[in-house]
């Protein structure tokens, strides 16, 4: 009777060493699961932030260009503003041609 209670003890101890052993292996398992899960998380949460970054661009170069179209559009429909735009214009080319004319002279009479 006594080798019986010996050898149940010993089975017990067995699987408590068994039950132990799966339950590291399996927190184990569980960790590096959650570990992975963790880790595409991230990877996903970068590729979202990068994808709205370049949405929130593309659509901030569309309004850009909307409004800047309306604020030209509502400049030029003044007569007056219309008229002070293309003088600007052509100042603007006469100084530049000025400007290029007294370059070509210096050169030309430095030479």
């Amino acid at each position: 009777m006594a080798e019986a209670h010996t050898e149940a003890a010993k089975i017990r101890d067995s699987a408590r060493a068994d039950a132990q052993r799966i339950v590291a292996e399996m927190r184990e398992q569980a960790e590096r699961e959650v570990e992975r899960i963790r880790q595409r998380g991230e990877e996903d949460l970068v590729a979202q932030r990068q994808q709205v970054i370049r949405e929130l661009r593309g659509r901030i170069g569309e309004l850009s260009v909307d409004l800047a179209s309306e604020l030209v559009t509502e400049h030029l429909a003044n007569p007056a503003n219309r008229s002070a735009t293309v003088d600007r214009l052509l100042d603007e080319l006469a100084a530049m041609a000025a400007s290029t004319g007294e370059g070509a002279a210096a050169d030309a009479g430095g030479k």
